[in-house]
């Protein structure tokens, strides 16, 4: 393992923003793990909506119509759009990235507040989309479902090899732990 280098120090400090002697004394309880599940479902809820922007790029010219007629001036919203959702997903795909590095380093999970804050948030927007595209353009939710009978069969195979190279990660440390005999003794599943 790869314990007591600085490669999960760093690691640690990034996810928890605290130094390595509050490490030590942390232990992942069950409200770190809910949060962590929280985080890959906005990571996969964020997914699904850069998918839904990509697609609606055609029709974008309606949207940014839409709002020079409201404000009052011109500006390529589509691109704010993308930047904003590529930017919710990068950050969602780096904590859940250091999360599952941390599990495999056999160090206890901390989200620091700022991180359930700023996840919180990223659920808040994309859910905001949803509803404001459900609400402005129901007509648009044709494209996506066009696209998606396309392109399935491809999303499909993706998520299959995903799911399949993240189980014998997950696999490994369920029975890793499971041997040592500390399953839940130290505050819940996922401690070191």
């Amino acid at each position: 393992m790869v314990r007591g280098t600085v490669f999960p120090s760093c690691l640690w400090w990034l996810h928890s923003c605290e130094g390595s002697k509050r490490r030590r004394a942390a232990r992942s309880g069950t409200c770190e793990c809910v949060w962590v599940l929280l985080l890959l479902s906005v990571f996969v809820f964020t997914l699904v909506w850069t998918y839904i922007t990509q697609i609606l790029l055609n029709d974008m010219h309606n949207f940014n119509e839409y709002m020079f007629r409201s404000q009052g001036w011109w500006l390529d919203w589509s691109l704010v759009l993308v930047t904003l959702t590529a930017v919710l997903l990068t950050y969602c795909g780096v904590l859940l990235l250091l999360s599952l590095c941390l599990v495999l380093c056999a160090h206890p999970l901390k989200l620091h507040w700022l991180h359930k804050v700023l996840v919180s948030l990223c659920a808040l927007t994309v859910c905001l989309g949803v509803v404001g595209l459900d609400l402005k353009w129901r007509e648009e939710w044709a494209a996506v479902f066009l696209s998606l009978q396309a392109t399935a069969p491809f999303l499909h195979i993706g998520a299959v090899i995903g799911t399949s190279a993240l189980a014998w990660v997950l696999a490994g440390y369920y029975w890793r732990v499971k041997s040592r005999g500390n399953w839940g003794r130290d505050g819940g599943i996922l401690t070191g």
